[in-house]
């Protein structure tokens, strides 16, 4: 037992022969440092005879607590491997002789069960018929490789039993096949590439893991072909890389992350489709450009925010996007501080459209180009840093029927909602949308609209401040600030700001409902209301034009501006030259 609870530890870039022996570590049998790819340890000798099975254990076994064999590379010859958790860790595995294959069982030792596996001689693994291996008409084969390069198109390839494959696998770009899983895993070291179409399914209930554990991409589909994942589970760091016109469809399946790993689980730059699947990553969820992308029919998309990274759990750039009744969240909601900030969505390209419908988007929602267009939807964002809707400049979003929900520590701010400084774009909230700030606690702006077009139609934006919040701004709080942008309220539409629950501690005595040092503001058949509480100063509109070149306009017509409950309060209050209000019926 060493320091790791190793029975044997081989040392950075050191390589090592083991060929007989008993070696029982509390938590590793073996444990190697070096990830050296020319240092490696052989277990057993490369002879095509297989010395040792799993009910002997007189000439090799390796056994830990955890891991039977554990780190470097490693290649299995001879002998069995043991672990509590698993008996070697997938990725550490590199080569068994051409004509062998690894066996896994249960061994019980002393009351614990092991993952036992051992090697034994090549038999048969995968089939291509309906048949029984010697029946008529159907072909068996000792590799899966081999079943792959003698189908014919529109084979399908019928595995027998758990495949684990130390090979490469690839689909050249004539074939048209099917691997049926019929409930076994695939286990690799290396890739699967696809020129070709192929499909991977399971056709009873169950999801059968396939997975590939290193730092690459699982199933790597390359330009022009064709890829679907039917009832399926894939455990890897990076699942699915499809690149230039490829189309990939992931239906009723689960994509997942191993080993915290930190890679884009799907990558494409093809038309890519999520139907009913469950995908989730470390870090960046899809990765998707020039082509279409479609997530729908009840899929849940989960970035599980490791290390509080920032990593989007979509990120699109020049693509058309679909997102119908589905979502998107990023776990990282709570905890995300500072710079590092939890997106569900990022857009990019200024050929970027998005169609967004019955889904929920929790998460920084960011635009940056393009067209965004949401219906009867929730765009929500729970966290700690100061953004929460982004729309950037050459960027145009309509919200229908959706709510926008943004607490406790949120504003909204940019060009127009919550963008950078000196940038254009268009937001627009329309047909009963409700944008909606809870409990703010660090934020001098809810709304700063930037040379930005801002525009509330039937639509409420309302916003409350948290009495039991800390770190208050010691200067005022602003309502919709616009610094030259054109705002636009109108048809029934109401703005509801209650500021009753500043602190007394803080030195943000005064507020303001509606401030505009440059810019319009057009308020049409809608009602503008601003509460806070004794000891503040409120102010409904203040109108000053930021400097001589700039003009700062508020027109009101058939609507009201009310202020209440302040120390000392301001229905409208009118400085600069160049600044004017307008009241009409």
């Amino acid at each position: 037992d060493g320091k790791l609870g190793e029975a044997i530890y081989i040392p950075s870039h050191r390589s090592a022969i083991i060929t007989s022996g008993t070696y029982i570590g509390s938590a590793y049998g073996l444990y190697v440092a070096s990830p050296d790819t020319n240092r490696t340890v052989t277990i057993g000798t490369k002879d095509n005879v297989f010395n040792n099975g799993y009910d002997d254990e007189l000439l090799l076994t390796i056994r830990g607590e955890v891991y039977g064999a554990y780190g470097g590379h490693i290649y299995f010859y001879d002998g069995q491997l043991q672990g509590g958790k698993s008996a070697y860790y997938d990725r550490n595995i590199k080569g068994i002789e051409d004509n062998a294959t690894i066996n896994q069982v249960t061994k019980t030792i002393d009351g614990s069960d092991y993952d036992t596996k051992y090697v034994t001689r090549e038999h048969n693994i995968a089939k291509i018929g309906n048949g029984a291996c010697g029946d008529a008409g159907t072909q068996c084969f000792g590799s899966l490789q081999k079943a792959i390069d003698a189908a014919q198109n529109n084979d399908t390839i019928i595995l027998l039993e758990d495949n684990y494959v130390f090979e490469p696998i690839s689909i050249e770009s004539n074939k048209d096949l099917t691997i049926e899983l019929d409930d076994h895993t695939i286990v690799t070291g290396n890739q699967i590439t696809n020129s070709g179409k192929l499909k991977i399914q399971n056709s009873s209930s169950t999801k059968p893991i396939i997975g590939y554990h290193e730092a690459n991409c699982f199933i790597t589909n390359n330009q022009g072909s064709s890829f679907t994942l039917q009832n399926v589970e894939i455990n890897a760091s990076c699942a699915i890389d499809s690149k230039n016109n490829t189309t990939t469809s992931i239906e009723n399946s689960t994509v997942s992350f191993y080993d915290n790993g930190n890679l884009t689980s799907i990558k494409s730059t093809g038309d890519l489709t999520i139907s009913d699947s469950n995908i989730s990553s470390a870090y960046t969820v899809i990765s998707h450009s020039t082509g279409e992308l479609k997530i729908q029919n009840n899929s849940t998309l989960t970035s599980t925010g490791v290390d509080n990274n920032s990593y989007p759990v979509v990120e699109t750039n020049n693509s058309i996007t679909t997102i119908s009744n589905s979502q998107l969240i990023h776990n990282n909601i709570i905890d995300g501080t500072g710079s590092n900030i939890p997106y569900s969505y990022i857009q990019k390209g200024t050929n970027s459209q998005a169609t967004i419908s019955d889904s929920t988007l929790s998460g920084v929602f960011r635009i940056e180009a393009g067209t965004v267009n949401a219906n009867d939807s929730l765009i929500s964002h729970l966290g700690k840093e100061r953004q929460g809707v982004v729309i950037l400049q050459d960027a145009t979003a309509t919200f229908s029927n959706t709510t926008i929900k943004l607490e406790p520590y949120y504003y909204i701010y940019g060009s127009t909602i919550n963008g950078s400084f000196n940038n254009d774009g268009t937001v627009s909230l329309t047909n009963q949308s409700k944008l909606i700030i809870n409990n703010e606690t660090k934020g001098r702006f809810i709304a700063l609209v930037n040379k930005g077009n801002f525009n509330l139609d039937n639509s409420e934006f309302s916003y409350a401040y948290n009495s039991d919040a800390t770190g208050y701004y010691s200067t005022p709080v602003y309502g919709i600030y616009s610094r030259a942008g054109n705002i636009n309220i109108t048809n029934n539409s109401t703005v509801n700001f209650d500021f009753s629950n500043l602190s007394p501690s803080s030195n943000s005595t005064t507020a303001y409902g509606l401030y505009v040092e440059g810019g319009t503001v057009n308020v049409l058949d809608s009602n503008l209301d601003f509460t806070t509480t004794t000891g503040k100063t409120l102010y409904g509109a203040y109108i000053k034009n930021a400097s001589n070149d700039v003009t700062a306009d508020v027109n009101i017509d058939r609507g009201h501006i009310y202020v209440t409950g302040a120390n000392t309060s301001y229905g409208v209050y009118i400085d600069g030259s160049k600044s004017s209000f307008t009241m009409g019926v």
